[in-house]
């Protein structure tokens, strides 16, 4: 599901981005939401979301937990099953003893429980996983963690080992809540992310871990804490949406140079010329296409003159010899009707015909112009025009006979004409050309005569004939072999634009997603570092509280971007006004104390379910300034959180004695047979109570000042207990924090808030509970009528009352 205020952030920046195309911002935020919305943005399917308005109500805080116990039995320093009780609520508890008190071994215990493993065992050589039992219990190795879970009410979570096992990780998890069947496993928490997003539990080795090991582990925590692993998922959709969209074009572009490469091998002028369209920066993918096909204009010149050669067509022999035979038969036709028109026959039928012109145009019959002697009369006109008829059929018939001839001789010199000439192609070398064109050239010296002509043609076509036949065949053998030679560069271009073609429809694509991955890696790092901002302001806030007599200031803590496979948390710091890297100038102690201010705004977060904070030894290499400041953060910490603190070190307990009046210090120590005993030094109520005791037992102290003092002390202590009782009954039945709180505020009177502790309802009566014992009665007078009015009774059997009703309170705690 997606992180929306996260996707708040992306769409505030998208909407602020008035230079970044609308499609560019669209893909950013589809990656946001997941792969089916990136698919669909792909698809211009895709609705992006509104962003919500700033004001929109926060998500709702998850359910706490508070620590009620830890039981260990014959596990590490703990023999014999021990009980450590913790109080259910917000406050500081320290866990002193000694190193091999056995202390530690509840913190561990604690954590195995939550986590199922142990990051000191981690760290360690694999001889310390298998020496994990405690050598002198011979029954169950078992431990048991009390919870008083918000909403839930009580819960134990047990580990336990099979009687024979041998191997820590053969431990066996279960959760129980009340009234309900044990669950195997941790799963029923539901606590599986949140243990290691912000893990409460951490050690004086987990500590120095922390900074000493590989970078990305600490950036990575914090993402994940931050809930930027969404943004990280989105740059990777991204990444992968433009790998796969530019590979097309990539692939392009990586074939066209290589067949760049291939084409300079090849002579060919197609191959010249797909090489040059391949240079330019915009691809012609119609003429590429063209010069893959052969589907040019103009085909390369030497496969042209080769065509040309190939093309000569040559009459086939039956059309030359029936040419030859028709110019011969129209000479011969033409010849014969020529004697029999001579040359006198000729002007006769021409004065013949003037004459017959004469009569007409000069109005009949008349003398003969020519002899003188007879008549052109009607008679002679009807002779004459016979005469003429029979002229002109001759003539019509030699007119004939002409044309006949001349279609003969056109025909023939067609054939002749017909064929083309042989000519020897650029760069290529032809053997039969030149034979082919000496019997072009003898075919085409065609004589004038007519007769002569079809001798000629009928002597030369069988030299023509076969020499065009000779350069047909070696020509086409030569355009063969380079139009083979150039068929693998074609299918390989063919193939190429057919691709680019492709790639062209998705270099849009491909700039899209390329620009989307660009702004969402540009932006990331506002972002991060803007989530990232009240966590780091926590660190440093909490490094100046534990800096005590420090030179080094903490300044920007960021998360920049990753650089390759490098992710690191950049940590930067003054010493002495300077700029330096806070790592390297640090002492072990800073660097300690540094890790602290990392690791408790991760683990307080209020995303938490956590409302516990356990912090084994976290005081070792610390001066004694820096241990003051720890205390101060911790019972900071202590008012919202459990703040449970082991520690070896005697000068912790002695700084929460001093420093934090409420807080609770507990005792552990070891013995024989690794027996362990557990044992509270002090914890609010009791200190009161000791107090009021010193002050009975000093006798400069003035009476009236003693019975004011004395009542206000014993109230207090009373009323710490009442509440404590209160609060461990409303936690363990699954109340939550504001709701416990909210109920003993509005108790304003000692007996509701006893009343609280009881029975869990203020309203209810408890007259007849502290009427008897007595003891209990005079106390409350004491608490009561005491912080009025000066104490009237024994302040040292008032003292004693007051204890012995705290003492009642506390066993319904």
């Amino acid at each position: 599901m997606t992180n929306m205020p996260l996707l708040d952030d992306v769409l505030a920046l998208a909407d602020d981005d008035s230079a970044t195309p609308d499609e560019t911002k669209y893909l950013v935020i589809a990656a946001m939401e997941g792969d089916e919305e990136l698919a669909d943005a792909v698809g211009e399917r895709y609705i992006p979301p509104e962003a919500r308005p700033a004001e929109a109500p926060a998500a709702t805080k998850p359910t706490g937990a508070y620590l009620r116990s830890v039981t260990v039995s014959g596990f590490r320093g703990v023999g014999p099953e021990r009980t450590l009780e913790l109080h259910p609520a917000p406050g500081l508890t320290v866990v002193a003893g000694r190193n091999g008190s056995g202390k530690s071994s509840f913190a561990e215990a604690l954590e195995v429980g939550l986590t199922r493993t142990s990051y000191r065992w981690e760290e360690r050589p694999k001889g310390w996983v298998l020496n994990w039992d405690n050598l002198h219990v011979d029954g169950p190795r078992r431990i048991r963690i009390g919870l008083a879970e918000e909403a839930v009410g009580s819960t134990v979570v047990g580990v336990d080992w099979p009687a024979d096992a041998t191997r820590f990780d053969a431990l066996q998890s279960w959760v129980q809540r009340g009234g309900e069947r044990r669950q195997g496993g941790l799963d029923g928490l539901g606590w599986t992310a949140a243990i290691h997003l912000y893990r409460p539990i951490v050690s004086h080795e987990e500590l120095g871990g922390l900074l000493a090991a590989p970078p990305k582990r600490l950036y990575e925590a914090l993402t994940s804490i931050l809930g930027l692993e969404e943004i990280a998922a989105a740059q990777t959709r991204l990444d992968r949406l433009r790998a796969e969209t530019a590979a097309r074009p990539d692939a392009a572009r990586t074939e066209a140079t290589a067949l760049k490469r291939a084409l300079a091998d090849c002579d060919d002028e197609r191959a010249t010329e797909a090489a040059r369209l391949l240079r330019k920066h915009t691809h012609d993918l119609v003429a590429l296409r063209a010069l893959a096909i052969g589907a040019t204009g103009t085909p390369p010149r030497a496969l042209s003159q080769l065509r040309a050669l190939i093309d000569i067509v040559v009459p086939e022999r039956e059309a030359v010899e029936a040419a030859a035979k028709s110019l011969r038969d129209a000479v011969g036709a033409l010849a014969e009707l020529a004697g029999d028109l001579s040359d006198r026959a000729t002007q006769q039928f021409i004065v013949l015909r003037q004459a017959v012109e004469l009569h007409d145009q000069h109005g009949g019959d008349q003398p003969c112009p020519v002899c003188g002697i007879g008549e052109l009369d009607k008679e002679w006109r009807s002779s004459a025009e016979a005469a003429l008829a029979a002229r002109a059929d001759d003539e019509r018939i030699l007119g004939d006979a002409r044309r006949d001839l001349q279609r003969a001789r056109d025909a023939i010199r067609a054939l002749v004409g017909g064929v083309s000439c042989p000519t020897e192609p650029d760069d290529v070398v032809l053997t039969s050309v030149g034979s082919a064109t000496e019997a072009w050239s003898a075919w085409t010296a065609a004589p004038a005569d007519d007769l002569q002509l079809a001798d000629h043609v009928m002597r030369e076509y069988g030299r023509l004939q076969s020499s065009v036949a000779a350069i047909h065949a070696e020509a086409a053998a030569e355009w063969a072999a380079r139009q083979d030679a150039w068929a693998p560069y074609a299918t390989r271009l063919g193939t190429w634009v057919d691709n680019a073609e492709a790639a062209q429809a998705d270099e849009p694509k491909a700039a899209t997603a390329k620009a989307a991955f660009e702004w969402l890696k540009a932006h990331a790092e506002i972002i991060r570092n803007r989530r990232l901002a009240p966590l780091a302001d926590d660190a440093r806030r909490i490094w100046a509280a534990l800096r005590q007599e420090s030179n080094v200031d903490l300044k920007a803590i960021t998360l920049p971007a990753p650089r390759g496979n490098t992710r690191q948390v950049s940590i930067e710091a003054e010493v002495d006004g300077s700029d330096a890297g806070a790592l390297g100038v640090m002492s072990t102690g800073e660097l300690h104390a540094l890790a602290l201010a990392l690791f408790l705004p991760r683990a307080t977060r209020p995303e938490s379910p956590f409302r516990f904070v356990v912090l084994d030894d976290p005081v070792q290499a610390m001066d004694p300034s820096k241990i003051d400041g720890l205390v101060r953060v911790l019972a900071e910490l202590a008012q919202t959180r459990q703040v449970v603190v082991f520690s070896h070190d005697d000068r912790l307990p002695e700084a929460v004695r001093r420093l934090v009046a409420d807080a609770r210090v507990v005792e552990v120590t070891r013995g024989i047979g690794s027996v362990v005993e557990i044992q509270e030094l002090s914890d609010p109520a009791e200190r009161d109570l000791q107090d009021a005791r010193a002050f009975v037992r000093d006798d400069a102290v003035p009476d009236d000042l003693l019975r004011r003092v004395v009542p206000r002390l014993c109230r207090s202590a009373v009323e710490t207990a009442a509440r404590d009782a209160w609060f461990a009954r409303a936690f363990d039945a699954g109340s939550t924090r504001q709701q416990v709180e909210a109920a003993w505020e509005s108790a304003r009177n000692q007996p509701s808030r006893i009343a609280l502790a009881l029975h869990g309802d203020s309203g209810r009566s408890v007259k007849r509970w502290l009427d008897s014992p007595s003891y209990r009665k005079i106390a409350v007078e004491v608490c009561g009528g005491g912080n009025h009015r000066a104490l009237t009774a024994d302040p040292k059997y008032a003292v004693e009352c007051v204890g012995k009703l705290v003492g009642d309170l506390r066993s319904r705690s």
